[in-house]
């Protein structure tokens, strides 16, 4: 049964590895763009401090790996095969109904099929498994009850109100060892009320809602995110401590046995369903363009046709990198200008990948607005590694090095960012070595030197100024004969 039990484990873990690495890789690197993860005291104590907190760093920690989407994917993988092993560990004397210990982990991929859930839920699912299994673990039953109630404090300030599945779980195994309600009604009058009290107390002390607390601080970055399939999740959670409660009544786990394959086949169907490759694609045009992948940009284009205005700006700008936008133009489905350089949206998506045109172009001040924007639209209000390695750069190459200090000097606190942010601190203030540097002194010379207000109406107006600027800016001038055919065009 052991040996069962692991290799369901690591059949899980296989496959919600294999499907993030090669379905969902970009969705990891917008997890990973969108939080700044810093090794530093203040941060940790400015998160743990909430309830669920604990479970948000633990969230964090691990998607700071996502900048690799594989090493992202196996992390996930592991952490969603802890959750189902903890679920197969209390079936194990259900041995028909193992299967059933899959729903969670489906439910788990099914929750970060959405680009807004956070991977503090996982933890948070996690804390509240291993908090019950350690209760149960207590032989003696007045010791047992008196943890059990200590711990449900404790598992809802480690993982907020998803400490739900802590309670039910505590319930069913309490159930299962006194035969029924008789045995475990006087206690549970005293257990159940201390889950509905916690949050009232906290929401009088601490600088959060009650409804928060009721719903969750960490979990999702949006409050009105779809948080069915983590209810979902709770649901599976709790009949499967039921059914382990009643492994004694027949019925109970025939029932169990029958339900677990028309189970998994509606949670695979809704894995299915709430796929959005649209999304990936967006995100993987944009994963490239940030980091300069223009050939593999072209060769994704060849091989299928972008659908989208922002998939279609990645590729235009592969073009005018490699010196080809003028002549292939017209070779991609083209939507006016908006494939070009997309007007400014009120987003924490689209204005990165316009950044990256501004960027390229030589319109510094633009780029580093967009940025900045697309920075303060995140909807948890998290800082982005990725806008601030950008935001150094842009003041760098303008030559505000206290600014760039700033960034550069929180980058350091990073995993990832850390070895870049050491070289370009470098940098500040050395004219020189910026001049000869192979991206910032090009661009520094691409600097449009006249007054120039961006307007999005004005594109040609603007793209002829930085022609003017410099007549070796060779990306704006072709933007500009695209910008000028398309115009005419329509």
């Amino acid at each position: 049964m052991t040996f069962k039990r692991f290799g369901l484990s690591a059949l899980t873990a296989t496959a919600v590895t294999l499907f993030f690495g090669l379905c969902y890789p970009h969705h990891l690197h917008f997890q990973e763009q969108h939080q700044l993860f810093l090794w530093d005291t203040n941060y940790a104590l400015d998160i743990v401090r909430l309830p669920g907190g604990v479970a948000d760093w633990l969230g964090r920690f691990v998607t700071q790996f996502f900048l690799y989407s594989w090493v992202g994917a196996l992390l996930i993988g592991l952490i969603i095969a802890a959750t189902q092993a903890l679920a197969a560990r209390m079936l194990r004397e259900c041995r028909h109904c193992i299967a059933l210990s899959l729903l969670p982990a489906l439910g788990e991929v099914l929750i970060l099929c959405n680009e807004n859930a956070l991977m503090g839920i996982l933890f948070a699912f996690l804390i509240s498994q291993i908090g019950a299994l350690a209760v149960a673990s207590i032989g003696q039953k007045k010791v047992r009850r008196t943890v059990a109630i200590i711990g449900l404090v404790i598992c809802y300030w480690l993982a907020g109100p998803l400490a739900i599945v802590y309670v039910f779980l505590v319930i069913a195994e309490e159930w299962r060892r006194m035969g029924g309600i008789k045995g475990t009604a006087l206690w549970m009058a005293c257990f159940l009320p201390v889950f509905f009290i916690v949050p009232g107390l906290l929401s009088r002390i601490l600088p959060v809602t009650l409804e928060q607390l009721d719903c969750g601080i960490h979990y999702y970055r949006t409050t009105d995110a779809d948080s069915g399939p983590m209810w979902m999740v709770v649901i599976a959670l709790v009949v499967i401590g039921l059914v382990a409660s009643f492994h004694n009544n027949t019925k109970v786990t025939k029932a169990g046995a029958w339900l677990q394959t028309p189970l998994l086949i509606a949670a695979g169907w809704m894995i299915y369903s709430g796929i959005n490759m649209k999304a990936e694609e967006v995100m993987g045009y944009d994963f490239m363009a940030r980091h300069g992948q223009w050939n593999r940009i072209l060769q994704t284009a060849a091989s299928r046709t972008p659908s989208n205005a922002l998939s279609m700006t990645a590729v235009n700008l592969s073009l005018a990198m490699k010196g080809r936008l003028t002549t292939d133009l017209t070779k991609y489905p083209q939507r006016g200008t908006l494939g070009l350089i997309p007007p400014f949206a009120r987003d924490m998506t689209s204005p990165l990948v316009t950044s990256e045109v501004y960027y390229q172009l030589g319109m510094i001040n633009t780029a580093q607005r967009f940025t900045f924007e697309a920075q303060e639209a995140i909807y948890d209000f998290q800082k982005s590694g990725r806008c601030y390695k950008r935001l150094a750069q842009t003041n760098l190459i303008a030559g505000n090095y206290a600014v760039a200090r700033k960034y550069l000097s929180a980058l350091q606190k990073t995993l990832f960012y850390s070895d870049w942010a050491n070289e370009t601190m470098k940098l500040l203030g050395d004219e020189e070595a910026i001049a000869q540097h192979p991206e910032y002194g090009r661009l520094r010379q691409m600097i449009c030197r006249e007054d120039c207000f961006y307007s999005q109406t004005d594109i040609d107006e603007m793209l002829k100024k930085m022609v003017d600027s410099n007549d070796n800016n060779l990306i704006a001038k072709q933007y500009l004969i695209a910008v000028l055919y398309l115009t005419q065009k329509r």
